[in-house]
């Protein structure tokens, strides 16, 4: 379905109000129920917590119909920010599920790489922490996406 072109602020109500008949009626958006705010733009929200991936989906599909970020935000009843976030994630992940809370990082100072930093520190004992980590990305010995905090493994 392709979006359609809005002609009037009227039509743009009835838009709305449609949209979110439909997402209440479809059991995606819930109104009041048990939630512990209302946003500004009228939607309700659990402070802290993601947003439901049934929403999510939601805002993917409008966007694939050619519909604005704006006019997501409005219809969904959800921040500008936030539909452009997901969206943001959505392009360069292909994922709509919301990234990990809390909890703690792998620990990826493993035996190897806490060798080579000692073996860093007896070579050059005046060594920077930014020095060791670009000689553990230079060797291969890490990657950036595991390379540890030096200042932790030293």
């Amino acid at each position: 379905m392709a979006y359609p072109l809005i002609q009037s602020a009227k039509e743009y109500s009835r838009l709305l109000e449609f949209f979110r008949e439909e997402l209440v009626d479809d059991g995606i958006m819930h109104l009041g129920e048990g939630h512990s705010g209302v946003n500004q733009l009228g939607g309700v929200f659990v402070s802290g917590r993601p947003l439901p991936d049934s929403t999510r989906q939601k805002i993917v599909e409008l966007a694939h119909s050619g519909a604005r970020p704006c006019d997501i935000s409005r219809i969904l009843q959800v921040s500008n920010g936030c539909v452009s976030k997901i969206l943001g994630r959505y392009y360069e992940t292909g994922s709509i599920r919301p990234r990990a809370i809390g909890g703690s990082k792998p620990r990826v100072a493993t035996a190897e790489v806490v060798s080579r930093i000692s073996q860093y520190k007896r070579e050059c004992p005046s060594i920077f922490a930014w020095e060791i980590r670009d000689r553990l990305l230079a060797e291969g010995v890490c990657t950036n996406d595991n390379i540890p905090s030096v200042s932790k493994s030293v």
